[in-house]
């Protein structure tokens, strides 16, 4: 939906919300928006595009997620960072919440990885249950 900017009239008896919606143009451009999920995502799933839709505006081809295949092999989340945040145009480092996307990212990536580690290292918490402890 496009509209004309106007100015809601002050006085007018019908709701704000109410004249904005009558004064909406309609055209035959459709723009969508991925769905809210109630669950959580799990972004380590390859099969899931999860960067691609929470930057559609920055993706417009929907291409060169983080999971896609390569040519060269397999991509560390910090040369995808690193390789979109200096992307020629400098979109991806212009946008105001995909640095702290990014560097979010490869902080919870890097966690995993560090976790798994320490769970090897001990075989004790191996045997950890989930239950009380009293």
């Amino acid at each position: 939906m496009i509209s004309n900017g106007f100015v809601p009239q002050l006085n007018s008896e019908e709701r704000e919300a109410l004249q904005l919606r009558n004064q909406l143009q309609p055209t035959e451009i459709t723009l969508t928006q991925p769905v809210i999920r109630s669950t959580p995502i799990n972004e380590h799933d390859p099969n899931l595009r999860y960067v691609i839709d929470a930057f559609a505006y920055l993706f417009p081809t929907g291409v060169a997620d983080i999971h896609a295949e390569h040519g060269f092999g397999k991509v560390t989340p910090i040369e995808y960072f690193r390789h979109l945040l200096r992307w020629h145009d400098g979109q991806f480092a212009r946008d105001p919440r995909f640095r702290y996307f990014a560097l979010n990212s490869i902080m919870r990536w890097r966690a995993k990885t560090e976790a798994r580690c320490y769970a090897s290292r001990r075989p004790e918490d191996g045997a950890m249950k989930v239950g009380k402890f009293f």
